[in-house]
């Protein structure tokens, strides 16, 4: 059985480095420049022409998800909230996107080409906090005895 943060010590140094960094990557590279519009996230939602509402909206999960990074009990939860933002920002890479766009600033001519790759490390981030911290998750037993009733 591969172990999990509430019964393994290095899982959870694992778990608390997965998640502190993930939170801190998911504020300052997705929240931050989503909800203040930081050039070239405005582009790239008109792009997918869900501009500005779209923008506000996946900020908005990103934040819960990082705050629920690292809120006590709630680790498996932000774990697969990022997982499902960022498998949305890949769906949107292989799809209307590209896998390596390009986006110029008007104003500046600086040119930013935004990775696919990237959503998929942070997608694999989340999933590796929901496989260490999986006791938290709230899972049905359909009648099932549980371990201490058997």
């Amino acid at each position: 059985m591969f172990p999990t943060a509430k019964t393994n010590t290095p899982a959870k140094f694992a778990s608390w480095a997965l998640q502190i960094g993930g939170a801190g990557a998911m504020i300052a590279m997705g929240a931050l420049p989503k909800l203040t519009g930081q050039f070239p996230s405005p582009m790239l939602f008109e792009q997918l022409g869900v501009e500005p509402w779209g923008r506000y909206a996946v900020g908005l999960t990103e934040l819960a998800a990082a705050v629920l990074l690292l809120v006590p009990r709630m680790h498996a939860f932000g774990g697969v909230l990022l997982a499902l933002a960022m498998g949305g920002a890949f769906a949107s890479h292989v799809g209307p996107l590209g896998l390596f766009p390009e986006f110029v600033n008007a104003e500046t001519g600086e040119t930013v080409v935004l990775p696919f790759f990237l959503s998929l490390i942070f997608l694999a981030m989340g999933a590796a906090v929901v496989l260490l911290r999986r006791d938290e998750l709230p899972v049905p037993s359909f009648g099932a005895p549980t371990p201490a009733e058997a």
